[in-house]
């Protein structure tokens, strides 16, 4: 017996439907919010963390990001903290990592140079350096 080609697309597809949020809320729960340089979102750069992904305005400029490269062993394989690192933008470099309640601080973001920006290596873009020169980042107060 065969299946009927609709039946089949559709139990292709069905992991796609339930596939997880970009952002978990299982695990970034503690990272939710805006962020700005020291908790100030008066200015800028300006971040936005949620289940859906990113949203990341330099100059007035915002980059929605909604499959950034979360790595879940950047601290370690049996690293189980609050921490996360997220590679917001990925291709043939990631030049910038966020590092999300590092120490175990919720709501607080570093952002480092990764493929860019490291000493000796090649410079970031002055986008992504507005982005380093920010850190750290807190959330910003209601």
């Amino acid at each position: 017996m065969t299946c009927p080609l609709p039946i089949l697309a559709l139990l292709l597809l069905a992991p796609l439907a339930h596939a997880d949020a970009p952002l978990p809320p299982g695990s970034f729960a503690e990272a939710f919010g805006s962020y700005g340089p020291g908790g100030d979102c008066s200015t800028g750069p300006r971040i936005v963390v949620a289940p859906d992904g990113l949203e990341i305005t330099v100059d007035g400029h915002t980059d929605r990001v909604s499959r950034p490269d979360v790595s879940w062993t950047y601290f370690g394989p049996a690293y189980e903290g609050i921490a996360r690192a997220v590679f917001p933008y990925t291709g043939g470099e990631r030049p910038v990592v966020f590092l999300f309640n590092e120490g175990e601080v919720p709501q607080t973001l570093r952002v480092d140079g990764f493929d860019r920006g490291w000493k000796g290596g090649p410079p970031l873009s002055p986008r992504r350096q507005a982005l380093v020169d920010g850190s750290p980042y807190a959330a910003c107060e209601s």
